[in-house]
């Protein structure tokens, strides 16, 4: 499956494998978030501490804002706190998911006693792609119809780091479609990006973002998705800064491939981009190795 992308990533990836697609990516009027809204921390969050309550979080709409479904069954509690990967998560070993220049290896995964570690590292021997980096994921292991997802993560700093945090479908599935729940350029480690993509049976996509008030670098942040039938709500920190639904889709002309069954697993990664790629690649000032870890992710029904 390919990785994850926004509007112009989304072109290029996709021209290799379908020459004649044309690929419609909506901007940011088309959803009910004003993008530019700039979060502030609140409360304890926002530090390295681990948290105290796995309490279903409260997320906090913005005027103008649908009402969001209430998802207070707790599904799974991932905590990164062993010395292995909780059951259904695993390693991923010897692919790239579509990224031009980093392949994911379980060499880059480690966990720290209270979080699970990706290191990103620059290759010095050939042949293979010029980075390697660590990703963890539930395929095979555990998927997901609807409900509030919550990835507790920190993120390093440096120009071409890409961190990511999603959900995504097995290859061929048709409908198929990826929910981006978090992905950053860290070049800038304030803004996040949350998107929707559809496959198949067509190939579209939405990117909307918002700026942190935090320096996402600097502690732990909660990443958030709430994925109900007919619309996706985006928040970090119990905020809500974006949504988008199907009727919204349906009036572009666009499919609406997730509330078909058969699941998404989840995915955690750290890439490198090519120079080529969405937020181009490193430069003098990017420091390696970097890593991203993730304390916990979290799932209410």
């Amino acid at each position: 499956m390919m990785k994850r992308s926004p509007a112009a990533t989304l072109v290029a990836s996709v021209a290799a494998l379908v020459a004649a697609a044309s690929i419609a990516v909506a901007t940011s009027d088309r959803t009910v978030a004003r993008p530019d809204r700039t979060l502030a921390a609140s409360g304890s969050r926002g530090t390295g501490r681990p948290r105290v309550s796995s309490a279903v979080p409260t997320i906090a709409l913005p005027p103008g804002f649908a009402a969001i479904a209430t998802y207070s069954k707790p599904v799974k509690d991932y905590e990164f706190s062993g010395s292995e990967l909780p059951a259904d998560w695993s390693a991923t070993r010897d692919y790239s998911f579509g990224d031009q220049a980093t392949e994911f290896q379980p060499s880059q995964v480690r966990l720290t006693g209270t979080s699970v570690a990706f290191t990103a590292i620059s290759r010095s021997t050939w042949p293979g792609l010029p980075y390697t980096s660590g990703a963890i994921s539930t395929a095979g292991g555990f998927f997901l119809q609807h409900g509030l997802i919550d990835f507790r993560a920190k993120v390093p700093v440096g120009q071409g780091l890409w961190s990511g945090l999603w959900l995504d479908q097995v290859n061929d599935s048709n409908p198929s479609g990826e929910i981006d729940v978090a992905e950053m350029l860290l070049g800038d480690s304030h803004t996040v990006y949350g998107s929707l993509h559809s496959w198949a049976p067509s190939l579209w996509g939405e990117t909307q973002q918002t700026r942190m008030a935090a320096d996402a670098s600097q502690g732990f942040h909660d990443y958030q998705v709430i994925w109900q039938p007919g619309m996706v709500t985006w928040a970090i920190d119990g905020a809500a800064y974006a949504q988008y639904t199907k009727a919204q889709a349906l009036a572009a002309g666009r499919p609406w491939p997730f509330d078909d069954t058969g699941g998404y697993f989840l995915i955690a990664d750290l890439a490198v981009a090519a120079a080529t790629e969405w937020g181009g690649g490193p430069n003098s000032s990017t420091v390696l190795p970097a890593t991203m870890q993730v304390q916990s992710i979290r799932i209410w029904r």
